[in-house]
């Protein structure tokens, strides 16, 4: 499509990197908050394209040029690199052969709970910090969209990047209100600050979910 080529750019592509659907991981099944992804790595222009995870710099094939939250679904811009295994993965995508992608991300402990009839936890707050071109795929939604979808998914992405974004600062300040308030308000109802604090800004995270959903 010339119109997506023309905005996007060349040797770009649309990754849908994670969905809210049960995950079978290293330390067990887990389902991804997607309310509570943590996107500032991806969007800070220097997160990889890697491929099969190999965290070594002739494992990148490419770059994390954007990323949102749409409804049950995370997605990634990546602009692929001209190195020869780049060039290779790149050819294999438009061929329609290589197609599945897979995350990698930290969380906090404390993050995590049961999730309710299950033995699976759900992680509530996530850091995504590179996106792989794989083989096989731990979640099998995940793939590289087809051009038909790349389109009306990046559309939709730019108005949910500018809405991270205003989330972002809304909580950065939050966040500030929580550490200097906490203290006090500890003080008074005779419980450590550090529980305090956590209580605030969860209290913020759902008032800013809710906004979101209008």
């Amino acid at each position: 499509d010339g119109t997506v080529l023309e905005v996007m750019g060349e040797r770009r592509a649309v990754l849908l990197f994670a969905t809210a659907a049960m995950v079978h991981g290293d330390d067990g099944n887990h389902v991804l908050d997607m309310a509570g992804a943590d996107l500032e790595r991806l969007l800070s222009g220097r997160a990889p394209l890697l491929a099969d995870h190999a965290a070594y710099l002739s494992g990148v094939i490419g770059v994390i040029e954007s990323a949102w939250v749409k409804g049950d679904c995370a997605y990634a811009l990546a602009r692929f690199a001209r190195t020869a295994t780049a060039e290779d993965a790149w050819r294999q995508v438009q061929d329609g052969i290589a197609r599945s992608v897979s995350l990698a991300f930290t969380y906090c402990r404390t993050d995590a709970e049961p999730l309710e009839g299950t033995a699976a936890r759900i992680i509530r707050r996530w850091i995504p910090h590179e996106i792989s071109l794989v083989a096989v795929p731990r979640d099998w939604q995940a793939r590289v969209l087809p051009e038909d979808e790349m389109w009306p998914a990046w559309q939709a992405g730019q108005a949910a990047v500018r809405a991270y974004r205003a989330r972002s600062a809304r909580m950065t300040v939050a966040e500030a209100f929580a550490r200097d308030a906490a203290p006090a308000l500890a003080g008074k109802l005779g419980v450590a600050s550090e529980t305090v604090e956590a209580e605030l800004l969860s209290a913020a995270r759902c008032f800013a979910a809710r906004r979101e959903k209008g």
